[in-house]
C-alpha cells in the first residue's frame, strides 16, 4: 500500500507534501522534490556536497591564513604599516640582523637600520642584502689595496732607477730635510716614514725628487750633484754628504 502511495505521489507532483507541517509544507526548499525518495536523495547529495564545500573552506582559509593583501589606493599610514610588517618587517630598526655589524661603527650601523626600516625591507631581505653588500665592498677594498702596493713599489722602481746607488743616500738626505723643515706639521707627519703610509706611499717618489731638487738650490748639501744629476756618476755617500749628519743606516 505504501508504495503505491509513493507511486501516486510522484505521479501527482508532490501530494507527499500533505505529511509535512503546515508552517513549512509551501516552503521553496521542498519544490524540487516529487515524492518522498527524491527528498531523501537530495538531503543525501546536499550534506555530501556540504562536506566537500568545508573541505574546500578550510583549504582555502589555510592558504589565505598567510595572505598579503594588496595595499588599497590612498592606504592609510596604519594599512602601510600592517602591510609592511606583514611582509617581515620588523617592529624597530634595531632588529635587524645583519652580517658584518662587529665591525662597523655603531653610528654606521644605525644609519644602516634605520634607513633599511624607511624604506620598509623585510628582514630576512635585509640580512641578504648586507651579505651581498659586505661581500662587493671587500673586494673593492682588496682590489684598492692591490693597486695602492702595485702603485707604491712602481714608485720605489722608479726613483731606485733613477738614483741607481745612490738610492739610500737620496731618501735618507730627503728624510733629514723633511724633519728639518716640518715645523708645525702635526706630530705623526713629522716622521718621513709615518707620514707617508698607506695610499700617500705613492707620493714619496715625487716628495722625494722634489726635496733633493729644494736641497740642491738651497745648498741643502755640497754635493747634490751625485744625486739629482748623473746619478750613475759620483762617490759613496759620506763623499758627495760630507756636510750631512751620518744616517742610522751607517751610509
Amino acid at each position: 500500500m505504501e508504495e503505491n502511495t509513493d507511486q501516486n505521489a510522484n505521479s501527482d507532483g508532490g501530494a507527499w507534501k500533505a505529511e509535512l507541517p503546515e508552517a513549512i509544507r509551501g516552503h521553496e526548499a521542498f519544490a524540487p522534490y516529487k515524492s518522498k525518495s527524491e527528498l531523501w536523495e537530495g538531503v543525501t547529495k546536499l550534506h555530501t556536497d556540504y562536506k566537500a564545500t568545508a573541505q574546500k573552506a578550510a583549504d582555502l582559509e589555510g592558504k589565505l591564513k598567510n595572505y598579503i593583501p594588496r595595499l588599497p589606493d590612498n592606504a592609510s599610514a596604519e594599512d602601510k604599516d600592517t602591510y609592511y610588517k606583514a611582509l617581515g618587517r620588523p617592529e624597530k630598526p634595531d632588529e635587524y640582523e645583519l652580517e658584518g655589524t662587529d665591525k662597523n661603527s655603531p653610528e654606521w650601523n644605525k644609519m644602516v637600520k634605520d634607513s633599511l626600516f624607511q624604506m620598509n625591507m623585510p628582514k630576512d631581505m635585509a640580512k641578504e642584502a648586507s651579505k651581498f653588500w659586505n661581500s662587493t665592498i671587500q673586494k673593492m677594498v682588496e682590489t684598492h689595496n692591490a693597486n695602492v702596493q702595485k702603485e707604491i713599489q712602481g714608485a720605489a722602481e722608479k726613483l731606485k732607477g733613477e738614483l741607481g746607488d745612490k738610492y739610500d743616500a737620496g731618501v735618507e738626505l730627503a728624510k733629514r730635510m723633511w724633519t728639518k723643515h716640518s715645523e708645525g706639521f702635526p706630530e705623526e707627519a713629522k716622521d718621513f716614514d709615518k707620514a707617508f703610509t698607506g695610499e700617500t706611499s705613492a707620493t714619496r717618489y715625487a716628495l722625494t725628487r722634489f726635496l733633493l731638487n729644494i736641497a740642491k738650490l738651497t745648498g741643502e748639501d755640497t754635493s747634490l750633484t751625485g744625486v739629482v744629476g748623473n746619478v750613475n756618476k759620483g762617490a759613496d755617500s759620506n763623499v758627495w754628504f760630507p756636510n750631512s749628519p751620518k744616517s742610522p743606516t751607517g751610509r
